[in-house]
């Protein structure tokens, strides 16, 4: 009895949370649920410890980040908000697949006063 799924194969099946058919109400508790996942999990400050050397080394420029697949935007609001904490600059840019994450996530981010 295998513990772990076989990865050795590609899965090309788009997910669920990129169709547009999608109920809007369920597309965006799933988003929530991801989001309290990062959270949980400390996923922005972990990437912030490998970010933050580099963006804190002396004449470095903003470093330039990109969020592939980024939901509701909700790490790269972290990791803005830690570079502003430490005085840092960052430069970032994200995407998804599906529309309806990219239009929550730049709505978080104007909300909070972001360019990405």
């Amino acid at each position: 009895m295998n513990l772990f799924p076989d990865i050795t194969a590609r899965d090309l099946r788009q997910e669920l949370m990129d169709d547009p058919a999608l109920d809007e109400a369920e597309h965006a508790r799933a988003l929530r649920g991801l989001r309290f996942l990062n959270r949980v999990s400390g996923t922005a400050a972990t990437l912030w410890r490998s970010i933050r050397p580099l963006a804190a080394a002396p004449g470095h420029g903003a470093v330039r980040v990109l969020d592939i697949a980024t939901g509701s935007g909700d790490i790269p609001l972290a990791l803005a908000r830690m570079a502003h904490r430490d005085g840092l600059s960052l430069s970032i840019e994200a995407c998804d697949a599906s529309e309806r994450a990219v239009n929550i996530a730049e709505r978080q981010a104007s909300a909070a006063g972001e360019a990405i």
